[in-house]
């Protein structure tokens, strides 16, 4: 599939996104309707997200800052973002330094079949093994070795 550069302004978060799902569920039973097409539905989500995880998030953003975003995303056809809602928020305000997300796009909308878009999410989000980590004397036997060669 193609990657493409998609600006900022021309998505939507997904507010079933696995990470913010409880707190979408139990705001929207409080009454208050989570529309993500909406400046405060946006303003709530990118809150959410930013909250699950600040330690995370502010590293990650660092990163974003320096490197850029090296995982590309992954948007339904109408620009709902399937896998990469964090980064996305995080683009967000990393702005007007990128302005645009780099993801491949489903040929499907969230409209057309969104019990499909939830099971590609799933399988995204939590169908991929996490990376694993380097302990102590790997990192510093890897570092040792950059600096000798």
């Amino acid at each position: 599939m193609s990657v493409f550069e998609i600006p900022l302004e021309y998505l939507v978060y997904n507010k079933f996104n696995g990470r913010i799902l409880s707190r979408t569920k139990t705001l929207e039973k409080q009454g208050r309707n989570v529309n993500p097409e909406t400046k405060e539905g946006k303003f709530v989500i990118e809150e959410l997200l930013w909250r699950s995880k600040v330690s995370k998030n502010e590293i990650t953003k660092k990163d974003i800052s320096i490197k850029g975003q090296l995982k590309i995303g992954i948007v339904t056809r109408d620009g709902i973002v399937i896998d990469g809602n964090r980064r996305l928020m995080l683009l967000n305000k990393l702005q007007p330094k990128y302005r645009f997300f780099k993801a491949v796009v489903l040929p499907v909308a969230l409209e057309d079949d969104p019990i499909e878009v939830e099971k590609l999410e799933t399988t995204y989000q939590m169908g991929e093994d996490e990376k694993q980590g380097y302990n102590p004397i790997e990192k510093y036997l890897k570092a040792k070795q950059t600096t000798i060669n």
